[in-house]
């Protein structure tokens, strides 16, 4: 018999490894998914660091390991489309050494570059032997916090910690520079070049808090205003979270307001990670708030450098209006650099210049005071202007105003704001390239025009308004009869089903018929009602009908609803394993999404009596919601 490895033999997915080689003995020993200060060098060419996600090797070994075989992964190793990393050639790890990979997406040869970024929310990293299958170690992680690093402890260990002091270095560039090792209260700036970088356990950082909304945006002078702020991780709670404000112009805030999660303050549910707190009315008065949320001795403020500005009871608003936006400029219009970027239309409605000093245009109504207008800049009586939403900047000579932000036509909101907080603005989502969003006549509601016109008076005229569409769901191959109603369809002129023009046929109280043609599988339609070229729209998807019967919550298919089943919707969230035949099982409360409250439902029914999976549960049945979700196989129980 031909003798294929010396010693005793461990043979798995094709990989045959003696007992003795070292290699089968490296450990993932930290990661960083969620790198927001530590700085290295970017790749050739780039002239600024940056901030790449880190993956350190440790060899608890005595021999000295080559790695250049060795391939890192963050995707499942038996799955087609998993990208691999292979260290690069000549690459070698010491004996009780440590060996740090940027995970910065780029390929560079010969550089420890993985050509992937690890995700902050989750998942699950592989250093993986030459055949690209057999798993030498593997971490698999939840939702991580900013500047935080998950390391083994000791070193090679088999505990995993968060730690507020990582411990990485890669091409003189160390996360650990400026550590107090030996305590004395100086940083050792050597302690971690000299190869001496054990992991640290530090439990001392903060939760990762962010201010999720306010309501009302504009309140009255007798309107309280309600905040909520959303803490990332579950397993990085806050101890409490304060909500600061004070009167605009002071810089003593009022006394804090204690935020709740308990479900009985606009806060959701109970420990959901959401918490809310409420100012109360203010009168004629401006005010600005902030949140800090605690966690032991660390703390999150958000944000950190200044307040967010609201107006309570303003009385005069300003006369500058956003009258037109294009948030997907496919072929409209391009600026002086020959770009189709998306574009804001601004409108002075008064009878009087307007200096736009201390005026600001966001994307965020969260941060009023993102961009701010350039300083001696006046806008005409009745004038308009446009401003290039790009992180651009004019081609020389030409005085054209740049953004320093993009907007996402998917889901976004556009406002004006002054020193004292939004004044104008709306929200929109799910947009159609070249059609524009604006104000019809240029004070009436708020429409879309299939013709937009950057620099001159929008269409005055009755506005369609698509109140709801029925079916939401078309099945591919077949033609589709779909009803929509509203306000002023009676109006509509034409109907573009996928950019192409239906018959259509108008009916009472403000229905509106036609006939869609058949579509493809896995694709959204658009459905435009236009008056002339004032329209509104609507969307379907064009998916296999929800007729397979399924129970809600059974997770691995095995018949019964058990804590096995809250593990296995973790697997998939968090550890690359696709959970196949009807996502919908996996989707506990039914809001069309799969993330971490599914599996927390699912175990809060099964162990505290909590809400029961949404329906079809606990008998088989049809899922009564048409989501996005990959839809179960008509076989499927």
């Amino acid at each position: 018999m031909r003798v294929l490895c010396a010693a005793v033999l461990l043979c798995a997915g094709g990989i045959c490894r003696g007992a003795d080689d070292p290699a089968f003995a490296l450990k993932i020993n930290e990661i960083m998914a969620w790198n927001r200060n530590y700085l290295f060098p970017g790749p050739p060419g780039s002239s600024t660091l940056q901030t790449p996600d880190l993956v350190e090797i440790y060899n608890p070994t005595n021999d000295v390991v080559l790695l250049y075989n060795l391939y890192l992964t963050d995707g499942d190793p038996a799955a087609a489309a998993t990208n691999f990393w292979r260290f690069p050639p000549g690459a070698w790890i010491a004996g009780r050494g440590y060996y740090t990979v940027l995970c910065d997406g780029a390929v560079v040869t010969g550089e420890a570059r993985a050509s992937f970024r690890l995700e902050e929310k989750g998942e699950a990293v592989y250093l993986l032997a030459r055949d690209k299958l057999t798993v030498i170690d593997a971490i698999t992680f939840g939702c991580q916090t900013p500047n935080v690093s998950l390391a083994r402890l000791p070193d090679g260990g088999d505990t995993l910690a968060k730690t507020a002091s990582p411990t990485f270095c890669w091409g003189g560039a160390c996360t650990c520079d400026g550590y107090d090792a030996d305590g004395d209260g100086a940083p050792d700036r050597q302690w971690c070049a000299a190869n001496e970088r054990a992991n640290i356990a530090d439990d001392i950082y903060p939760p990762e808090v962010d201010i999720e909304s306010y309501a009302p945006l504009m309140p009255a002078a007798d309107a309280p205003v309600t905040v909520t702020a959303r803490v990332a991780c579950a397993d990085t709670p806050a101890d409490k979270i304060e909500l600061w404000f004070r009167y605009q112009g002071d810089a003593e805030p009022q006394p804090a307001v204690l935020m709740q999660d308990d479900g009985a303050h606009g806060d959701g549910a109970a420990g959901d990670g959401l918490w809310a707190g409420t100012i109360p009315a203010q009168g004629e008065r401006g005010v600005e708030f902030r949140v800090i949320a605690y966690r032991g001795a660390a703390v999150d403020i958000e944000p950190d450098t200044q307040w967010i500005a609201y107006m309570s009871g303003r009385t005069a608003v300003p006369p500058l209006v956003i009258t037109e936006i294009l948030p997907k400029n496919l072929a409209n219009l391009a600026n002086s650099n020959g770009d189709f970027g998306d574009w804001v239309e601004l409108y002075n409605a008064s009878t009087a210049d307007i200096a736009l000093d201390g005026y600001y245009l966001t994307d965020n109504y969260r941060r009023p005071h993102k961009w701010a207008f350039p300083l001696g800049l006046v806008l005409g009586a009745g004038a308009r202007r446009l401003v290039w939403c790009d992180e651009d900047e004019a081609a020389p000579g030409v005085e054209e105003l740049h953004a320093a932000f993009q907007i996402n036509g998917d889901h976004e909101e556009i406002f004006l704001a002054d020193r004292g907080g939004l004044f104008n603005g709306f929200f929109f989502s799910d947009e159609i390239e070249d059609v524009s969003i604006g104000l019809v006549g240029d004070r009436g509601p708020l429409a879309r025009f299939l013709k937009p016109t950057p620099g001159a008076a929008n269409q005055s005229g009755p506005a369609p308004v698509i109140a709801s569409l029925a079916p939401l769901v078309a099945v591919p191959g077949a033609a589709t009869q779909f009803v929509a109603t509203g306000d002023g369809l009676d109006a509509v002129t034409a109907v573009l089903v996928g950019g192409a023009e239906t018959a259509f046929v108008l009916g009472g109280q403000g229905e509106l018929r036609f006939t869609a043609p058949p579509c493809t599988a896995d694709t959204s339609v658009s459905v435009i009602a236009a008056a002339g070229e004032i329209c509104d729209r609507a969307l379907y998807s064009c998916r296999a009908a929800a007729e397979a019967v399924f129970v809600r919550g059974d997770a691995n298919i095995d018949g019964v609803i058990n804590i096995s089943d809250a593990v296995t919707i973790l697997g998939h969230l968090f550890s690359g394993r696709i959970v196949p035949n009807c996502h919908d099982r996996l989707d506990i409360n039914d809001d069309g999404k799969i993330n971490v409250a599914d599996p927390i439902a699912l175990l809060a029914y099964l162990f505290t009596l909590g809400t029961p999976p949404a329906p079809p549960f606990p008998n088989p049945g049809i899922d009564p919601t048409p989501d996005e979700l990959e839809p179960c196989p008509p076989s499927g129980s």
